[in-house]
């Protein structure tokens, strides 16, 4: 039986990007995840973040990417969308907010030189993103190349990864 069907949240999106925020703060699970997201080590960090707009748009004043992966070369914004459609030009606002993106990180960990920005989109049907600056990736290859025989020395995450996997 499949938890997130008990637990009646199975198309609750929020709850993939909680669970791999909460994945990737294992280190066998964040070797396996580097190379998704143009990583070379694992040593990357995880953020989940609103950041207020400095120019509002006519839709939104603020901005908040599912996740945030950054290290001392890169940033890796990723928008995840399994159940819906994305929020009107909500990528092309992310895009536009790339400054805005790359301070807020250079805050948070200072970096000598200019980070690379690159745009993920997760997916389930291979959808594509308003911006084609986002790279779409499938939820499905890649839970299958991450979560194959992982153990989180956690029961709880390994029921999640199970249940997920399974899916």
């Amino acid at each position: 039986m499949d938890i997130f069907q008990v637990f009646g949240i199975q198309t609750r999106e929020d709850k993939y990007t909680f669970v791999l925020c909460e994945f990737l703060k294992n280190d066998e699970f964040r070797n396996r995840a580097k190379e998704f997201f143009g990583f070379s080590r694992a040593n990357f960090n995880c953020t989940r973040e609103s950041l207020t707009l400095e120019v509002p748009t006519a839709y939104r004043q603020k901005i908040t990417p599912d996740i945030i992966l950054y290290d001392d070369n890169r940033i890796a914004v990723i928008e995840s969308k399994m159940f819906s459609s994305e929020g009107y030009k909500q990528t092309e606002d992310y895009k536009k907010a790339e400054e805005l993106i790359v301070n807020y990180i250079n805050q948070k960990c200072p970096s000598a030189e200019n980070r690379i920005v690159e745009y993920y989109y997760f997916t389930l049907t291979g959808m594509t993103a308003a911006n084609s600056c986002f790279n779409p990736l499938y939820w499905s290859e890649f839970y299958k190349s991450t979560l194959k025989d992982m153990d989180f020395q956690d029961e709880a995450l390994n029921c999640v990864a199970s249940a997920i996997y399974s899916q």
